[in-house]
């Protein structure tokens, strides 16, 4: 549990400074004058700093043993989407029923599927590797 906690806090900080520079990067690019609007500059970097934090914090999902992948990449999916509403709402990123937050949703959709996919297969050819191990050993102590 210990190791879930560090990893969590870790990830988390992790996760903080790439989306604050994300942020950085995503007002350079939308805005004429970089320190036009200091308000501004600071409000984007925060938010997409905490946004930055949530989804790679919770990465971790993937580590407990005990939960299978589907469910790890269903409450990483929550956790992310839930994360960008809360925040893309009041923040203008995305505004809600309209045809590019349909499209979004369907993006991540999309992309969490994929994400499970691969983990998916990446852990079926994994059990298949360990299967053979155990099958050669069994086969060495006969």
């Amino acid at each position: 549990m210990k190791e879930i906690i560090k990893n969590t806090i870790r990830l988390s900080i992790i996760g903080l400074l790439v989306g604050g520079l994300v942020g950085l990067g995503m007002y350079y690019l939308s805005s004429q004058d970089l320190f036009s609007d200091t308000n501004g500059l600071v409000l984007q970097i925060a938010v997409s700093a905490l946004y930055g934090m949530f989804p790679m914090g919770s990465s971790v999902v993937y580590s407990i043993e005990s939960w299978s992948i589907t469910k790890a990449t269903v409450t990483h999916f929550v956790i992310a989407f839930g994360t960008f509403f809360v925040i893309g709402v009041p923040m203008g990123w995305v505004t809600l029923w309209d045809a590019s937050s349909i499209i979004m949703v369907i993006t991540m959709v999309v992309a969490y599927f994929i994400i499970w996919f691969i983990q998916y297969s990446i852990f079926k050819r994994k059990i298949r590797k360990l299967n053979k191990e155990l099958e050669k050993r069994n086969n060495k102590k006969m």
